[in-house]
């Protein structure tokens, strides 16, 4: 049943004479049954448009916000202080529950800017949570964090990660520098540069064979290169397994291909159609496999080629007929003919 609810200035203008101070007590009447039936429980979802804030419909604050007269700020952080509220998200719902007191400001931030407001991890001392922001936060610079870090003597990633939970990392210090310093984490070596257990140069590392590499990689599970690229920066990769093990293993001669090495099995086009058929000699194979399993159209060939896949593989046959012989390709098969 559709309700006409009362304007918004003449809902307002009843529920200002109830005179009530508080938005409890405006919920304990919504309830009471006292409530006219065409006035809204919930008034700034009927009133959107015209809401200015349960002050403004209590009639307990009637000013501008410009004329406003809001506590000093080491009063109003107090307050706030009380609340423990963990973040900005939290402040922001508590504005808008109607519970916050009229003379401490949504916007401490633009209200306090000039007395006491912090450029930096501002919303950390208003909230009293300490938290800067990731953007606010100034770290040492990876040589200096690093020689710090290589005096902990510490000689797994299990080990650092202890240390960052104990409570005695320096805030200046990242948890995950992996991330804070990408470049450089990178370019020297990752995890055992940070901690100093194993400083040697690139060129002269030694690293597992493709085969054993791949057996510990396919354990990973990773989904692709990007998942092995977030890997490596994790710094849980072992060191005697390359970040690019593409150009490290081609070296070798022994390189096959990403899915090889990830264990997705995904083999590019370009591989596989190493040992396709050429157009003049695929061409007679699939007429008779549309003739036999009466395939008339993509559909069809689709549909085939999902149920048949080994059938195919061992006809030397793609299941991708217009990427593998299209006209990009026509180059290629006609100097292989």
């Amino acid at each position: 049943m559709k309700i006409n609810w009362l304007p918004f200035k003449e809902a307002r203008s009843f529920v200002h004479k109830l005179k009530f101070k508080t938005v409890t007590q405006w919920l304990i009447y919504s309830k009471s049954g006292k409530r006219p039936f065409n006035i809204p429980s919930v008034p700034r979802r009927t009133y959107k448009k015209e809401w200015k804030g349960m002050d403004n419909w209590l009639g307990t604050e009637i000013i501008q916000t410009q004329k406003r007269v809001y506590r000093k700020y080491p009063d109003a952080r107090k307050f706030v202080h009380t609340l423990k509220l963990i973040n900005r998200t939290a402040w922001t719902k508590y504005c808008k529950s109607g519970n916050k007191p009229s003379d401490i400001p949504n916007n401490p931030w633009h209200v306090y800017r000039n007395s006491g407001w912090k450029k930096k991890g501002a919303m950390g001392d208003w909230l009293g949570t300490g938290t800067l922001a990731p953007k606010d936060r100034e770290f040492w610079p990876y040589k200096k964090a690093r020689t710090f870090v290589r005096k902990l003597d510490l000689s797994s990633v299990t080990a650092w990660r202890k240390y960052c939970t104990s409570g005695n990392k320096p805030d200046d210090i990242p948890s995950a520098p992996w991330d804070t310093y990408e470049k450089e984490w990178i370019k020297n070596g990752g995890m055992s540069d940070w901690l100093g257990t194993e400083i040697i140069a690139t060129q002269n590392r030694k690293y597992l064979t493709y085969d054993d590499a791949k057996k510990f990689v396919h354990a990973l599970d990773l989904s692709g290169s990007t998942a092995w690229r977030k890997y490596c920066k994790s710094g849980n990769k072992p060191e005697d397994i390359p970040s690019n093990p593409n150009n490290t293993y081609k070296k070798q001669g022994t390189w096959i291909s990403w899915g090889d090495f990830l264990g997705t099995n995904s083999v590019s086009v370009a591989i596989k159609s190493q040992s396709f058929l050429s157009p003049k000699e695929a061409k007679p194979i699939y007429k008779k496999l549309f003739k036999k399993y009466k395939i008339n159209n993509g559909n069809d060939w689709r549909r085939f080629a999902k149920t048949h896949g080994k059938l195919l593989e061992d006809l030397h046959l793609p299941t991708d007929i217009l990427v593998v012989y299209s006209e990009k390709n026509a180059m290629k098969w006609k100097r292989q003919k």
